[in-house]
């Protein structure tokens, strides 16, 4: 009996374990997402700056 208590503990706390770690990943890939396309916006900024002092 207390086997079967323990048992059914274990299994909703890595439920609950996976759910975190699903929720982490999410996360990180929108981090990396953000990072990614703040990186293009830089990028894309400085060769408009690049372009226009070469105009001048």
């Amino acid at each position: 009996m207390e086997y079967a208590e323990v048992l059914a503990a274990k299994k909703q706390i890595y439920a609950e374990y996976r759910l975190a770690k699903n929720d982490a990943q999410e996360l990180l890939i929108a981090q990396q997402n953000i990072a990614s396309l703040y990186d293009a916006e830089c990028k894309e900024e400085e060769q408009k700056r690049r372009k226009d002092e070469q105009s001048h």
